[in-house]
């Protein structure tokens, strides 16, 4: 009997969220296609973006949820996550960013994950990037203030440059590792189901 536990493609789900111009889009461009334009153009809505990786030898498929930031579109942000919490996926990662540069992005962090309306916190792995380090001159959050933001939500933390490719692979690779660490505890109870042998 084909053992469906060993072959079947492990699917990881994202959301990114934060206000227009935080470098949302830039991010996982960075991230997938390792490449960084000068002049990404907003996000209307959401983007849906795929990237197919390979981890202990097991093949993933990452589904990243990069919703515009636009005021206006901020229910989004709830119903995504009630799609996700509601599929077969029960667990997914968050990440939310804001502008090193910009003190009302980083204020607006809290209303962003509010909107997620989340009554299961045991189902997000969760981390908060502060993209643009690279504008050193201009930064107004200092690493304190999003180190002490991010313990609050019981996230990760991360400063980034998406322009200048600094530290964006170790901040989604961490998140992905995170919610594998988290899976496999499902993994082997998937194992003990159906007596894999």
């Amino acid at each position: 009997m084909e053992n469906t536990c060993e072959n079947e493609i492990r699917k990881i789900n994202i959301i990114v969220i934060g206000e227009s111009n935080v470098g949302k889009s830039s991010l996982v461009r960075r991230f997938i296609e390792g490449e960084f334009y000068d002049d990404e153009r907003p996000t209307i809505l959401a983007e849906t973006k795929y990237k197919n990786i390979t981890h202990n030898l097991e093949k993933i498929e990452l589904e990243i949820f990069d919703v515009s930031g636009l005021h206006d579109y901020r229910s989004l942000v709830s119903m995504i996550f009630r799609n996700l919490n509601g599929s077969n996926e029960n667990r997914f990662g968050l990440i939310l960013v804001y502008d090193v540069t910009c003190i009302k992005s980083f204020e607006n962090l809290t209303k962003w994950y509010q909107q997620l309306e989340l009554t299961d916190q045991c189902n997000i792995v969760k981390i908060v990037i502060g993209n643009k380090i690279d504008l050193r001159d201009n930064i107004k959050i200092s690493i304190h203030r999003g180190q002490e933001f991010s313990k609050k939500f019981n996230a990760g933390f991360f400063e980034t440059s998406a322009a200048n490719d600094l530290n964006v692979q170790n901040a989604f690779e961490s998140l992905i590792e995170m919610l594998l660490n988290d899976k496999e505890k499902e993994r082997k109870n998937c194992f003990s189901a159906c007596k894999c042998q």
